[in-house]
């Protein structure tokens, strides 16, 4: 049995997010009973435009009005069986003095 798994670097940085998620990557290559398809996303480098509610998608297929990189990434997710999705989170704590 074959399964596909997406790896989605939320980050637009090379750093700890991607880091981990080459990780949890790398975890799969110890499992022997399936064959193991993986891809590496990174939203480095990328367009995406934000949904304008147009309803383009809904009367076409899917297809969005937007000329961008969403639609590479969505083709991924479609053919995907298990996504692992890591994002860089930034907290900054500003003192009550």
């Amino acid at each position: 049995m074959e399964i596909k798994i997406l790896g989605i670097n939320g980050s637009p940085r090379k750093g700890n997010s991607e880091f981990l998620l080459t990780e949890a990557l790398s975890y799969t290559d110890n499992i022997s009973n399936f064959k193991i398809k993986k891809k590496f996303y990174s939203f480095r480098g990328k367009e995406f435009k934000p949904c304008i509610a147009c309803g383009y998608c809904g009367r076409n297929n899917g297809d969005c009005v937007h000329n961008d990189d969403f639609e590479d990434l969505k083709k991924l997710w479609m053919s995907s069986d298990i996504i692992i999705f890591c994002a860089c989170l930034s907290y900054e704590y500003a003192g009550t003095g």
